[in-house]
Order: C-alpha cells, then structure tokens, then sequence
C-alpha cells in the first residue's frame, strides 16, 4: 500500500488468518515481535515513538479452531512481557465472544485486568443473518476512545478507529525538491551553459570536472529551479479506483445497513449479491489499470519496472531468516555479522588478486602491461589509451538512455541537451582523464 511499511505474520496455509500491520511512513517504531503459535495465534507488534504515539502496539488474530486455553495463556505472557515497556495497545481478531459468559472469556477478561489492561469494545464487531458477536477486541493499559465502525463495509467483520489521543494523528504531507523541465528550451539552455564562467587555466582534472558539473547545475538553477513537491494522499495513487467501484461501494454499504435493520433473509441475501460485485469490479478495473500500464510504458523500462513492482509489491512472508554463508576465504571464527563478514571477504579477495598480479611473470598473458626495450632495465610502462574525439563522445552520450539523473537533476537527457555547449571541455575532461589514471569525484 502506497505510503506506508508492512509489517507480517503470515499463516501457513489460506484456511486461517495472520497478522499484519501498517505503518505510515514518516512514523518512528521498531519492530519487537513477529511471532506465531502453529495454527493457534499469529501477533506482530512495533514500539511507536513518534509525536502521535508513544509505546507498544500489539496486533494479534487468534484461529477460532485452535486451543482457547493456550491462546490466553500466550497472550497473559506476551502482555506481562510489554505492557512493562510504557503505554500498551492491544488490538486483534480474538475469536473469543465477549457477549458470552463463557469460562473462557471470564478467564481472559479477569488475567487482562489483573496485569492491568481494560477491554474497551462494548459492541458487536461481527454482525451476519444469524449473529452478533464481539470478538475483535482491544486491550490497553492506559485509556482509550474508540468507535466501531461498519461502514464502509469490506469485510465480514466491522473497522475499529481508535483514537490515541496524543500529538496531531493528521496525516502531514510528505515533501521532495523537483525540477520541473518542460520549462527548458534546449537552444535557451545551452547558450546559457556556453556563455557560464569557464575557468580551464589549470590542469587539474578533478577541477575541470567540479566546474563542468557547477556550471551544468547553475544553468539548471536559472531555467529549472528546484521547487518543493509535496506527495499525494495515499489514495490519489490508486488510479484504478474509478466513480463506478465508488457507485458500487455505495450500494454495497447501503445493503449492509438495510439487512442489519431488516434482519430478513433476503436482504442479508442483497448485501452480499452487492459486496461480491465490489469485490469483482475492482478485480476487474485493477487488471485493466494494470495492463494498460504495462502496454503504455513497453517503450521505458523505468516505469515497466515500477508497474512490476507495484504488482508484486507485498509478496514477502514475516522477516526472513538468513543462513550460514560460506564465505571461502575466511576462516570460522571471523567475527562479526554478515556484513562486516561480506566487507572482509571482499577487500581480502582483491588484495589476493593484487598479490597475485604483483607475483606473476611480466609475460603473463593476463596483464595490461607491455614491456619496451630487450633487457635494458626491464622498463615498463601501461598500455596506453586512445584518445576519444568528439564525433565519437557525441554518439555515445546521444545513444544513453532515459535514466533518473543526480541529485541535483543531471540525468541524460539534460547532458544530451547540453552537449552543444561543453562537448570540447567534455572530452578533454574524459581523455585526460585516462591518460592521467585519475577519475574525477565529480
């Protein structure tokens, strides 16, 4: 979902649930539980610290089939374990029925309590044509408000708002810095770009190169300043939801509320004639959306990618686990985790290299170097490199493809567009620096 992290525990099969949580990006929180009891409980839960929200929040689905008894003791032990960190926040599909004065709903009730967290939804989340239930419930040991809401309605169970009521929850509008570049005019640009301060009195390549990219910069500047861009809602990325999937849902709900009123077969047989088709359209309009966009965009790789990720988005399972690796080189007992493990492995790969190349024989065929003279000092010297000439610089950066540019908004099409005017500092910058070994930072 657009904006926001994910945070999964999935079940091993379809027939029961999960737990899954969302966070909006731009919240603060770290993630300390991602656990699960095989065909009995799933829970993740985050530690928040952030303005609108201090503390642990817990989401949990306990499977309806599965052991009552051992649920509650987990959740007791989960509960002892966080509500010691501050502010605790439970919230979850329990599948136990609170309206029912059961044993086992007396026993989580009063083990809540006696660790300090109060029950808070006093009215049913689950209502069909046979029942009304309170099996989503939530959990806390400070005081909450919270509103069962049904509408609009996506699922069998109804929405829980809770409101925290600390800091501003209002979503704050992500910003970036953007250039807008259909206010360039190529020839304005690179006359600009020609008549820059060019300074080439020195040799030096890497200040050649700084004054390139400054100048390139500073005409951006003039004809393309940066402005700040702030990010849609959430929703306005959602191309696909059209006016009918809105028309639909309005039905939908409107159904809903019908049969919960009526309560007669029909109706609830209405409502859900009205959610399968919602659930339909936007099946439908989602995979047109989808391959339009990818027939749209065949020509730009970039945004086929994106599509392709936006459609895949969300196949990863929980936190993955990483195995031993074998790193060759490296004895057992190196320290550290597998990062530090891959930086060790690498710098001691290339250095075995170096020392291979340094010990090899000046014939060997697997060096660049060449060797002058018979056998008077064995002088040698590095193969020298070919000039590049500006009919051949101009070819290549002409063929580059579309690719996002600098942070400062150089990308190919700006350095197509600025050829004209730097191409001989271009190449100059280009051959001396490999006549000279030495890559320019810029």
């Amino acid at each position: 979902m657009t904006g926001y992290s994910v945070i999964r525990c999935d079940a091993e099969n379809r027939i029961t649930g999960g737990a899954i949580l969302y966070v909006r990006d731009g919240i603060k929180y770290d993630i300390i539980m991602n656990n699960k009891i095989e065909s009995i409980c799933w829970s993740v839960a985050i530690e928040v610290n952030d303005n609108i929200y201090k503390g642990v929040i817990l989401v949990v689905y306990h499977s309806p089939s599965a052991s009552d008894a051992e649920f509650i003791r987990h959740i007791e032990d989960v509960s002892e374990e966080l509500s010691i960190k501050g502010d605790f926040l439970i919230i979850g599909d329990f599948n136990i029925d609170v309206t029912v004065n059961s044993f086992y709903k007396k026993q989580l009730i009063a083990g809540m309590l006696s660790l300090g967290m109060k029950q808070y939804v006093n009215e049913p989340t689950r209502v069909t044509k046979d029942s009304q239930t309170i099996i989503d419930l939530v959990f806390a040991n400070v005081s909450v408000r919270l509103q069962v809401v049904h509408e609009p309605k996506i699922t069998d169970h109804a929405w829980i708002k809770i409101e925290l009521g600390m800091g501003n929850t209002e979503s704050t509008p992500r910003e970036y810095k953007s250039r807008n570049y259909s206010l360039i005019d190529e020839q304005v640009f690179a006359t600009v770009l020609k008549n820059s301060a060019w300074h080439w009195s020195h040799e030096d390549i890497n200040q050649k190169a700084t004054i390139l990219v400054d100048n390139i910069v500073g005409t951006l500047n003039i004809l393309a300043p940066k402005r700040i861009v702030k990010i849609p809602d959430v929703w306005e990325g959602k191309r696909w939801f059209t006016d009918e999937i809105k028309r639909a849902a309005d039905k939908r709900d409107n159904a809903y509320t019908e049969a919960r009123y009526k309560e007669t077969d029909n109706s609830w047989e209405q409502f859900k004639v009205e959610r399968n088709a919602v659930v339909k359209l936007i099946r439908q309009k989602k995979k047109e959306y989808y391959e339009d966009m990818i027939d749209r965009n065949r020509s730009e790789p970039i945004k086929m990618w994106k599509t392709l990720k936006k459609l895949i988005r969300g196949e990863t399972v929980g936190i993955r686990e990483t195995g031993n690796i074998d790193f060759e080189i490296l004895d057992e007992k190196t320290k550290g985790n597998i990062a530090d493990k891959f930086n060790i492995f690498y710098v001691e790969s290339i250095n075995k290299i170096v020392s291979s190349i340094a010990n090899d024989s000046y014939g060997s065929p697997r060096r660049r170097r060449i060797l002058i003279g018979d056998s008077v000092g064995n002088k040698r010297i590095i193969e020298k490199f070919q000039d590049v000439g500006i009919e051949e610089l101009e070819k290549i950066v002409k063929g580059l493809p579309k690719k996002k540019g600098t942070e400062e908004g150089i990308s190919s099409e700006i350095l197509k567009m600025a050829f004209s005017a730097i191409k001989q500092k271009f190449v100059d910058i280009i051959n001396g620096s490999l006549n000279e070994g030495c890559c320019p930072d810029s």
